[in-house]
């Protein structure tokens, strides 16, 4: 009789046991939405129950985003980790090794990291008042794998979203300057790293440093692909038109095409060169005179190009 009410007592405590292990778990619905309340009576540790991922249509989601909402006092201190288990004895962090702060309200975005088991664990928590409600849920993707794109709420029209340094969702403000075309840009500053919207008309009137300390200046020389033409008479017969589409002070070209030129064929150019051009070209032969500011072809019945280069 008394190993009877052993074993009956033994039986009682662990059902007890596994009642209480099983109040602090919680399957996961098929919807992949999950809420946790913190409130005036919260401590810190585990809040509410974990939830089960594991039975899930595979493979088990591995994006979700867990977001926080304050109501009423906000609290004076709260800090949390998300974190998963595959064993609900080993926990560890899903989210980085800061803790995340939730007394505002926020959102932190979480890839690449299945788990079995995932729960909401306080790392500091102290309420505001009687009125102090921080909301926690968990929102996964589809156990298809496929994430559907939804609404994020907060930014303003064109607003940019980018992981923050705590892992939590920001918002780059969308430019309003009429009329310039901007660009996104990282400019890290030692650990910060976060995206600028930059102005590319501001950008090329002064480039900043490029790998060193010192502004990375330049500019752009004026290609002008529609130059004027100028057809010379061939002073026996034939013709040569000659063009100057490269005009910059770093750089200049003059083109001189010869159909079927007898005789001497002169041109002033636009703009004069700086030193004396080099010459090439399949007819760079004809060239009979050249200086800084003009050149002359002298030809026999020649056909083909002239082409003067420098600055």
């Amino acid at each position: 009789m008394k190993n009877k009410l052993i074993r009956g007592g033994l039986v009682l405590a662990l059902a007890l046991i596994g009642a209480g292990l099983a109040a602090a778990q919680s399957n996961l619905s098929s919807s992949l939405v999950y809420t946790w309340t913190a409130n005036s009576a919260t401590t810190t540790g585990q809040l509410g129950n974990y939830i089960i991922l594991n039975g899930l249509v595979a493979p088990r989601p591995a994006i979700y985003t867990i977001d926080f909402t304050v109501s009423g006092t906000a609290p004076s201190a709260c800090t949390f980790h998300a974190q998963g288990s595959s064993d609900d004895s080993n926990w560890y962090n899903v989210d980085g090794g800061s803790a995340i702060s939730c007394t505002a309200s926020g959102a932190e975005f979480i890839s690449a990291a299945p788990v079995i088991y995932l729960r909401i664990n306080l790392i500091t928590y102290t309420a505001g008042d009687s009125t102090t409600v921080v909301t926690f849920h968990y929102v996964g993707a589809p156990s298809n794998g496929n994430a559907t794109a939804g609404n994020l709420a907060g930014g303003a029209l064109g607003s940019v979203p980018y992981q923050t340094a705590l892992n939590l969702t920001g918002l780059l403000a969308s430019p309003t300057t009429n009329g310039h075309t901007f660009f996104l840009s990282w400019k890290p500053l030692g650990s910060a790293i976060a995206p600028v919207a930059t102005d590319g008309a501001t950008y090329l009137a002064s480039p900043p440093a490029i790998g060193g300390t010192a502004p990375a200046a330049g500019g752009f020389t004026k290609v002008n692909v529609s130059s004027a033409q100028s057809v010379v008479n061939c002073s026996t017969s034939g013709t040569v038109t000659y063009s100057q589409p490269e005009q910059g002070s770093s750089f200049k070209e003059v083109i001189a095409y010869a159909a079927a030129c007898t005789g001497t064929a002169a041109y002033t150019f636009p703009t004069a060169f700086t030193v004396t051009p080099d010459v090439e070209g399949g007819s760079a032969a004809i060239e009979s005179a050249l200086s800084t500011s003009a050149v002359t072809l002298t030809g026999v019945a020649t056909t083909g190009w002239v082409i003067l280069k420098g600055y």
